[in-house]
């Protein structure tokens, strides 16, 4: 009873508040003008005062943007001069050991498994060219990747003015990092690297120049 009492109260107490009356019961004492200034009319006041134009300069920001290169790509890798097919393997080696949640270890450092074993690489074909020449762009966009499923890096140049230039084929290119780089072992771009059985195979070609025609077809 005690249970279904206290709810019971809560809800009548408040109904009697509810239907009481408001009454307004005036001022008592000496009344004060509160001297403080509106905080809000404060910041609107000192936003006014600064010169935005100054701090958010727009062609400085789109310089920037367009000049951004990410602190962890470093190398510069050059063009191709001849062509390369590298098979790389995927083969991870545990530097740390791995505990089974009991007391023991599940898999211990040092141990090694290649992740081609069990899955599909979800992320190829992966093309990568330098969006600073002219060649590697002009054979990029006559291939027959822009279209189909792919994954663009960029080695040097701008992701800015490459998006801006070629927004009709729809991709958003990334960059590369040295960790990528050094792990698919790219040493000369253009490059499109694919899975082959349970390695990854990196093929590095010299870009076709203007005067050439491009034969470079997807990789299925």
């Amino acid at each position: 009873m005690k249970a279904i009492a206290l709810p019971m109260s809560i809800i009548m107490l408040t109904a009697i508040c509810l239907a009481s009356p408001v009454h307004d019961l005036g001022s008592h004492g000496q009344v004060y003008e509160i001297a403080e200034e509106n905080a809000l009319n404060a910041i609107m006041q000192r936003a006014s005062e600064v010169d935005w134009d100054s701090h958010f300069d727009e062609e400085k920001m789109k310089r920037m943007i367009r000049d951004y290169r990410p602190p962890t790509l470093t190398r510069t890798i050059p063009t191709a001069t001849t062509e390369s097919v590298l098979a790389v393997d995927m083969t991870f080696t545990l530097p740390f050991d791995i505990p089974d949640g009991r007391g023991g270890i599940l898999y211990g450092a040092g141990y090694q498994f290649n992740p081609l074993e069990y899955l599909t690489s979800p992320l190829e074909p992966i093309v990568l060219i330098n969006a600073d020449d002219d060649d590697q762009v002009r054979w990029y966009v006559q291939s027959e990747y822009p279209g189909t499923y792919h994954y663009l890096l960029l080695t040097q140049g701008s992701h800015w003015i490459f998006h801006e230039e070629y927004s009709d084929l729809r991709i958003t290119p990334y960059y590369a990092n040295d960790e990528f780089l050094e792990k698919f072992q790219v040493t000369a771009v253009p490059a499109v690297i694919t899975q082959e059985d349970l390695h990854m195979s990196v093929h590095q070609f010299p870009p076709p120049d203007e005067n050439d025609e491009v034969t470079e077809e997807v990789v299925q």
